[in-house]
């Protein structure tokens, strides 16, 4: 290994980027230096420019794939050459807005059935019950299936997180059913070699020849089977979209108090950590919880809650309302209204011949009358204890 390679390798290590990450950057890096025959940190920005252009005009290789290789040579140039950041001025190539090709119900249960064999078949409905990605789905492990929670972990997916996935009850008999049969010990799918996990190639290669012999046309690999699980449920009318309060916020539980960490956008928008109490907290998440097919809806444009009202005062002088109506302050409510709008009682109502109306002639200052005088015993004294 060259020592340019293994600075490289060493500044992807302290970034913390998966395995996945580091391959393919090294790969970049390695097509450009056979392209020239020259060492990488001798290139300039010119010869980059070329290389892209026949990645994509003579390669014919997608805007994707020109991205990736350049994103690599940034990162050589900048994190490791440490060349100042105006010297590499490439421009990246635009990268065209494609909707996947979903899947539909019928064609997910043919490309099902089309897997015949009891390994081929788990591996498959597994991918689409629970919405994973392939990489996720090869790393499975027995000790994953929470069948008491239904409810599958995936550990370090895509960006190093970890999450729960849904379990049905017919996925669980179909893994049970599979288990049986092939005993795993530690990885859910295991190589042929009995230690390491399932490649993704080998997946794929699955998925291709099942969905071949179902008789589908319609592109995309195995991770359409993701898209069409988030497609089915959104059409099922389950909101697949996270709460504002998820499990990768929450700091700390106990039976007191749950921390949970947030973005404080009104000072700096920093992260803070905020403590409730567990009633409280309840309150908070079902505010997200709605009923079915209700969707939320939150402000957006004019109404979205950042910069509102400036925004509302230049709507407002656009229309010729150059100022929002001052409101007119309200007169408080008195006595005579509050008794007869809560109790019924007219208090002017004359408490003699209830016929006739008292009206106000003037307020009397309260008075301490004398004091009581007489011996013991008597009224007076008996009305002061």
């Amino acid at each position: 290994m060259t020592k340019l390679r293994q600075a490289m390798m060493e500044a992807m290590l302290l970034r913390g980027f998966s395995e996945r990450t580091k391959e393919s950057y090294i790969q970049g890096v390695r097509g450009i230096a056979a392209y020239y025959h020259l060492s990488p940190d001798a290139l300039s920005d010119e010869q980059v420019r070329r290389y892209l252009l026949y990645l994509l005009d003579e390669r014919k290789l997608a805007y994707s794939s020109a991205n990736l290789a350049l994103n690599a040579i940034r990162f050589l140039f900048r994190e490791v050459l440490h060349r100042p950041r105006n010297e590499i001025d490439l421009p990246g190539p635009r990268q065209p807005q494609r909707l996947p090709e979903i899947l539909s119900r019928e064609e997910v249960g043919r490309i099902l059935e089309a897997a015949t064999e009891l390994r081929h078949k788990t591996l498959l409905m597994t991918t689409y019950a629970a919405g994973l990605r392939v990489s996720e789905l090869c790393h499975l492990r027995i000790k994953d299936i929470d069948s008491d929670r239904m409810g599958i972990r995936v550990e370090q997916g895509k960006g190093a997180k970890d999450r729960y996935t849904l379990l049905s009850p017919h996925l669980l008999e179909q893994l049970r059913r599979y288990w049986r049969t092939y005993q795993p010990a530690d990885w859910l799918f295991v190589h042929r070699n009995g230690t390491d996990p399932l490649p993704v190639e080998t997946v794929q290669k699955i998925f291709y020849r099942a969905r071949d012999k179902a008789g589908i046309r319609k592109r995309g690999g195995v991770h359409s089977s993701r898209h069409a699980f988030a497609a089915h449920l959104l059409e099922a009318g389950v909101d697949t979209f996270k709460s504002a309060i998820s499990n990768e916020r929450l700091v700390a539980q106990t039976d007191q108090q749950i921390r949970f960490r947030y973005r404080d956008y009104a000072h700096g928008n920093k992260q803070r950590i905020l403590p409730l109490e567990p009633q409280e907290y309840i309150r908070r998440f079902l505010l997200h919880i709605l009923p079915k097919r209700f969707m939320r809806v939150r402000g957006y444009g004019l109404l979205a809650n950042w910069d509102r009202k400036r925004r509302l005062e230049k709507a407002r002088a656009a229309l010729g309302q150059f100022a929002a109506p001052e409101p007119k302050p309200q007169e408080p409510e008195s006595a005579e209204a509050f008794m007869l709008r809560v109790a019924g009682i007219d208090i002017r109502l004359c408490p003699r011949c209830r016929q006739g109306r008292m009206r106000k002639v003037a307020i009397l200052p309260p008075t301490r009358g004398p004091p009581a005088t007489g011996p013991p015993g008597t009224g007076a004294a008996r009305r002061l204890r």
